[in-house]
C-alpha cells in the first residue's frame, strides 16, 4: 500500500455476520471508490493474521500511505458504525493531503 488510504477487512467464512459486514463494504465500495478495500481470509492467509496482530474477528484495519496504521476496528458493534467512521477518516485524510472530493 504506497499512497492512499486502504481499508483491509479480516473474516473468517464461518463468522455468523460475515455476510452483513460484506454489505457494508459495497456501500462502502461505491460511497468511495479511491479507497482501496481487502478482504482477508484468516484461514488462508495466516501469515497476515500474525503480521498484523489479529486477535479477534470481525477486524478493520484501516490504513494510509506505505501501510501506517490509521484505525483498528473490532467487534460486531463497532463494525456496524464502520461508514462514519471511514467518512471522518477520509475527510481528515483528505484535508491533510488537499484532495477535494
Amino acid at each position: 500500500i504506497k499512497h492512499g488510504m486502504s481499508i483491509i477487512y479480516f473474516y473468517a467464512p464461518w463468522l455468523l455476520f460475515h455476510n452483513k459486514i460484506s454489505e457494508y463494504f459495497i456501500e462502502i465500495e461505491k460511497e468511495f471508490q479511491d479507497i482501496k478495500l481487502y478482504a482477508i481470509d484468516i484461514d488462508q492467509f495466516n501469515g497476515l493474521v500474525t503480521r498484523f496482530n489479529i486477535l479477534s474477528l470481525p477486524t478493520i484495519l484501516i490504513v494510509k500511505d506505505e501501510g501506517k496504521l490509521i484505525k483498528n476496528v473490532t467487534g460486531m458493534l463497532a463494525i456496524s458504525g464502520i461508514g462514519n467512521i471511514i467518512r471522518d477518516i477520509y475527510k481528515s485524510y483528505t484535508n491533510d493531503h488537499g484532495d477535494k472530493k
